[in-house]
């Protein structure tokens, strides 16, 4: 947990620098600006009409402090001067929770993982995140993966991770009895509470029929990869970028499949797109055996951005691409195998290009 005490404090100044008060006046002059957050290539914009207003002293930008803490997404609390607190007024400002648990009490119930020391904190959109945790391995999680659900009070869902990633796992498997790390994207209206959580530790190829069936991918096979959330383009090169890796049969039978091998890869690229070189590869789970009309196979795909020795990925242009076989071989009904040419069009995407940016840290005293 973070939380800064701050004493008298009329603003947050923009320069790094503070500013002596001879008296308890001060000659202030309205500063008409716009003020962001910027996070990568998405920009947040900070109120600053009205009473929020940016204003200049000694040719210093101010702006209110509670206005600038909520909108990077902490809570301010405010308690006035009295003797308790030596006459003068104490801020606050909590920019994150850790739910230091210790027995990490939250578990699946087939005795996989435990985890907890779960950070949480306030998104300048007002949902709470859980970005982070300590996970125990008690069981082997190869070919598994770890589902979070956030439930309120009444027991309903309302937030679903979109990955989990255990730290350092793409150069140093876990094993039983282990306990690291790991970061997480869990997003939440509502108010926090800290038991409310179902864990689930499931096959990657565990099959599963979706709700609504996209009427442009009927009547054959598809294997594709897709970014996770709000994709433009850019991906942090400092946080787990998360893709999702999906194979459907979308003909109106029963199959079942011959061995399908795939691997996901990360190259650095020119800008003519190009190859450089190959910064990353892991090999997904083999597709085989009955798969029922309608249904997917579906898991993400989490990628830290370095390469396969852990050095951290460059800033530059890459190229994310599903490798795989352009047929499927399959047999249905009692009937010989077949081999097809999966669906393509752009509803089944095998690649796309990125920019990782450096990170926020990069750079800055």
């Amino acid at each position: 947990m973070k939380k800064y005490m701050i004493g008298f404090v009329c603003g947050a100044a923009i320069a790094s620098s503070t500013a002596a008060l001879a008296s308890d006046a001060l000659q202030a002059y309205w500063f008409p600006s716009r003020v962001a957050i910027l996070d990568g290539a998405t920009i947040q914009p900070i109120d600053v009409s009205g009473e929020n207003a940016v204003i200049n002293v000694n040719n210093k930008a101010y702006i209110p402090l509670r206005t600038f803490a909520e909108a990077i997404g902490a809570d301010v609390s405010f308690e006035p001067a009295s003797p308790a607190n030596g006459n003068t007024n104490q801020i606050g400002i909590k920019t994150g929770y850790v739910y230091e648990n210790g027995d990490l009490p939250f578990g699946d119930p087939d005795g996989y993982v435990k985890i907890g020391n779960l950070l949480v904190s306030r998104l300048p959109n007002g949902q709470m995140l859980i970005s982070s945790g300590t996970i125990r391995i008690d069981k082997d999680l190869t070919g598994k993966q770890i589902d979070i659900t956030f439930k309120d009070d009444q027991g309903m869902p309302r937030g679903h991770s979109e990955f989990v990633y255990i730290a350092d796992s793409e150069t140093r498997p876990t094993v039983p009895g282990e306990t690291r790390s790991f970061a997480t994207r869990l997003t939440f209206d509502g108010k926090l509470n800290t038991s409310n959580y179902d864990i689930k530790v499931r096959d990657k190829l565990e099959p599963y029929n979706p709700v609504q069936r996209d009427i442009f991918l009927e009547g054959g096979v598809v294997a594709a990869i897709f970014p996770v959330g709000g994709f433009d383009g850019h991906l942090p090169g400092d946080r787990i970028s998360p893709f999702y890796a999906s194979f459907q049969n979308n003909t109106e039978d029963d199959i079942v499949l011959e061995a399908y091998e795939w691997t996901f890869k990360v190259e650095r690229i020119d800008e003519n797109n190009q190859p450089i070189s190959s910064v990353y590869e892991t090999t997904l789970p083999t597709i085989e055996g009955p798969l029922q009309a309608g249904f997917h196979y579906g898991f993400t795909v989490p990628w830290k951005p370095v390469d396969a020795e852990g050095r951290p990925a460059a800033p530059g242009r890459y190229k994310a691409t599903l490798v795989r076989p352009d047929t499927v071989t399959y047999s249905r009904g009692g009937e010989g195998p077949v081999t097809e040419r999966l669906i393509m069009n752009t509803r089944t995407p095998t690649g796309f290009t990125f920019e990782i940016d450096l990170p926020k840290s990069a750079g800055l005293e």
